[in-house]
């Protein structure tokens, strides 16, 4: 193998070359030792692979010389504007695992015990409210929830008493609603784009008793859900947790 030394402290051979800026550029190049490489390293060959040892092991050293915590991050980007469409991340300071879509990290969390997070996972839980205006068609929505829980992603609208699917999934719904004493048989549905009932809860009154509903839906993108009372006298104690409303995305 010929080695040609060309201007400005270049350096070319058959099959790999260093150029004047450092950058150094190969081809079928095999190396059956250790390589160090302090910057980034691009492959650009179709089906290009990393292996190591028998194992097909591939080690990413997160910290330089062990006297601090750094994060190790891998990136998957697209074109030559290097458009990040995902990645891995160890993130130290939290001790966590993380996969992130886009140039995002912290969409899949695992931390050290092997717990699996995730933190933006479309979810909501909303408790008390004043009752239902029997008088009112739109008023029977359950709605004007005085305490939301949680509301992870915005979906549910506390005006409207819709949750609105953001993807298609399996949604986990739970209802319940308080009947007012001595008043009777309850009864409600759980509405899907505001059309027919999916499900319906029933129950009577005697001793502050209510129905109650679990169940998982097959939901598109955008469906919504709503609880919508049919007959009946809920509770009108706004600061009584029985009424309520939840929506989880499974998966």
């Amino acid at each position: 193998m010929a080695l040609t030394l060309r201007g400005s402290g270049q350096v070319s051979a058959d099959n790999y070359g260093i150029d004047s800026d450092g950058s150094i550029t190969a081809t079928g190049i095999t190396s059956t030792g250790d390589v160090a490489i302090n910057g980034v390293l691009t492959t650009t060959g179709l089906g290009t692979t990393l292996s190591s040892n028998s194992y097909n092991i591939v080690t990413i050293q997160t910290d330089k010389d062990d006297t601090a915590a750094a994060d190790g991050l891998l990136q998957f980007t697209h074109g030559s504007a290097s458009t990040v469409k995902g990645e891995i991340r160890y993130d130290a300071s939290e001790s966590m695992f993380e996969l992130g879509h886009g140039d995002n990290q912290g969409h899949v969390r695992i931390n050290n015990s092997g717990h699996v997070t995730t933190p933006n996972q479309p979810s909501f839980l909303a408790h008390s409210m004043t009752g239902f205006n029997t008088s009112s068609t739109t008023a029977k929505i359950a709605k004007n929830f005085v305490v939301i829980q949680h509301n992870t992603g915005g979906h549910f609208n506390n005006s409207t008493g819709l949750f609105t699917a953001p993807v298609a999934g399996k949604y986990l719904v739970n209802s319940g609603v308080l009947v007012a004493t001595g008043t009777g048989r309850l009864e409600f549905n759980v509405d899907v784009n505001s059309g027919s009932p999916y499900l319906a809860g029933n129950g009577t009154g005697t001793t502050y008793d209510g129905p109650t509903l679990s169940a998982v839906f097959n939901l598109s993108a955008n469906d919504n859900i709503r609880v919508r009372l049919v007959s009946g006298s809920p509770h009108s104690n706004g600061n009584h947790p029985n009424t309520y409303f939840g929506v989880t995305l499974l998966g």
